[in-house]
């Protein structure tokens, strides 16, 4: 059997990844496509992990400023119920 179809029966991996493996296989540049692929795909996981730490670098500025938001009106509230208990 070919790495083409071993690769293609485990499922793993994308049909454009299979093809360009098929298409190594056919011209014998197996290795130097396979060198290709990676660096490939390392700097497409390195584009998605830039992108994921930004959104859940937003995600917690998100969370404390509503946080704080909330301790702010929080302690507002306490503040005008004790005004409120000294004028009775």
């Amino acid at each position: 059997r070919t790495l083409h179809e071993v690769l293609d029966a485990s499922g793993l991996f994308t049909s454009d990844f299979l093809e360009m493996i098929a298409s190594s296989e056919i011209s014998g540049s197996v290795p130097e496509m396979m060198r290709h692929l990676a660096e490939q795909y390392q700097e497409e996981a390195g584009r998605k992990m830039t992108m994921l730490t930004r959104v859940a670098g937003g995600a917690v500025w998100c969370a404390v400023a509503a946080f704080i938001i909330w301790a702010i009106f929080k302690l507002a509230f306490i503040y005008l119920n004790m005004f409120d208990a000294f004028q009775k």
